[in-house]
C-alpha cells in the first residue's frame, strides 16, 4: 500500500497523459509527412537509409517504426509507438523535476507535460518529434545527475546513458545538436571545468558514433538551404513559438487573440517567478539554460543560413519550460 501511495504522484500524470493521447489516435487524418513515414518505414533497411540520406532527417525514427510494424500496420498500431513514447516522456519530466527541485514539484511538472497540447499532438503523429523530445529529456535528466553528483548509479553507467540518449537524439533529428550543447553553456558560466571536460569527452563519443551519418549531413543541409520555406525569424516567430507551446493550433480566428494574450501572459509570469525565485533554487540555472539556449542558437543560425527556427526543433526547451512552470 505504501509503495502504491508513493507511485501515485508519478503514475497519476502518466495515466492522464495516456487518457488525453488516446482520443482520435486511430481516426485523425493522415497527412503528407505521416504518409511518407509509413511508406519509408515499410521499406527494407537499406532503402530507409538511402531514403533518409536523400531527405533532411536521420533514420532513427523510421527504423524504430519499421521494427514496430511487426506488431501490425494499422494506423492505431503505428501511432501507438509515439503514444508509448509520449507517456514515457511524462514520466521523464517527473524525474527531471524531482532531481532539479523536489518531490512536491515533480507531479505538477509531469501534469503540465501530460496536458501540453503540443506534446499531445506529437504523441499522436507519425513523425520523429516525440522520440526526439524523449531522448533529449533523458539526456538532460541523466546529465543533471552527473552535475549534482547525486546519481546512485556508477558514474560510467550514467555517462553511458548520457551518450546513448544524445546519440539517439542525433540520429532522430539533425537539429538535436542545438539542445545537446546547451548544458555546455551552463557549465561554462559556472566554471565547472572538470564536468565540462567530461561532457566534451562524452560529446566527442556521440560525434564518433554519429560519424557514419555525419558524412551525409552536409548534403542534407544543402537541400534545406535550397528547398525549405521557413521565414527568417523575428518577433512574430518568437510569439508564435510561445503560443504553440501553450495552445492547440490552429485555433478558430475568434479565439486567436485570446490565446495569444493568455500564452504571452503565462510566459511572462513564469519568467518573472523563475527569475525571482531562481537564486534560492540551486538548479534553476541549469534548467533556464536548457530552456533558453536551443531557441537562441536556432534564432542566430537562422540569420546566418536558411531559417531553421521552428518550435518542434527545440522541444527540450518546451519540456524544461514545463518543469520551470
Amino acid at each position: 500500500m505504501t509503495a502504491l501511495r508513493r507511485a501515485i504522484p508519478w503514475l497519476g500524470p502518466m495515466a492522464l497523459g495516456l487518457a488525453l493521447r488516446l482520443p482520435g489516435i486511430a481516426t485523425r487524418p493522415v497527412w503528407y509527412d505521416e504518409a511518407f513515414s509509413i511508406l519509408l518505414a515499410s521499406r527494407p533497411v537499406r532503402d530507409i537509409l538511402a531514403g533518409t540520406a536523400a531527405d533532411t532527417m536521420p533514420p532513427a525514427y523510421y527504423l524504430a517504426l519499421r521494427v514496430w510494424m511487426v506488431a501490425g500496420s494499422s494506423i492505431l498500431t503505428l501511432r501507438t509507438l509515439n503514444l508509448i513514447l509520449g507517456v514515457l516522456l511524462v514520466g521523464l519530466v517527473f524525474l527531471l523535476a524531482r532531481a532539479a527541485f523536489d518531490a512536491r514539484a515533480a507531479p505538477w511538472a509531469a501534469l503540465l507535460a501530460a496536458i501540453s497540447p503540443l506534446l499531445v499532438y506529437h504523441s499522436q503523429e507519425l513523425r520523429m518529434y516525440t522520440l526526439l523530445a524523449t531522448a533529449l529529456c533523458a539526456y538532460a535528466y541523466l546529465l543533471l545527475g552527473v552535475i549534482r553528483n547525486s546519481d546512485p548509479r556508477p558514474p560510467w553507467l550514467t555517462w553511458a546513458g548520457v551518450v546513448g540518449a544524445g546519440v539517439i537524439a542525433l540520429y532522430t533529428h539533425n537539429l538535436a545538436v542545438f539542445s545537446i550543447v546547451a548544458p555546455n553553456v551552463y557549465l561554462l558560466i559556472r566554471r565547472a571545468w572538470r564536468t565540462l571536460a567530461s561532457l566534451l569527452l562524452a560529446q566527442a563519443a556521440m560525434a564518433l558514433l554519429f560519424l557514419p551519418w555525419l558524412v551525409v549531413v552536409p548534403g542534407q543541409v544543402a537541400k534545406i538551404q535550397a528547398a525549405f520555406w521557413t521565414p527568417r525569424p523575428g518577433l512574430l516567430e518568437i510569439v508564435q513559438g510561445i503560443v504553440s507551446s501553450h495552445a492547440a493550433l490552429p485555433l478558430p480566428p475568434a479565439w486567436t487573440p485570446l490565446a495569444v494574450a493568455a500564452a504571452v501572459l503565462a510566459f511572462v509570469l513564469t519568467a518573472y517567478l523563475v527569475i525571482r525565485q531562481g537564486r534560492s533554487l540551486e538548479w534553476t540555472g541549469y534548467l533556464i539554460t536548457l530552456a533558453a539556449v536551443p531557441p537562441a542558437l536556432l534564432f542566430l543560425a537562422s540569420h546566418v543560413m536558411r531559417p531553421l527556427y521552428v518550435p518542434r526543433a527545440y522541444l527540450l526547451s518546451l519540456v524544461v519550460y514545463l518543469v520551470l512552470g
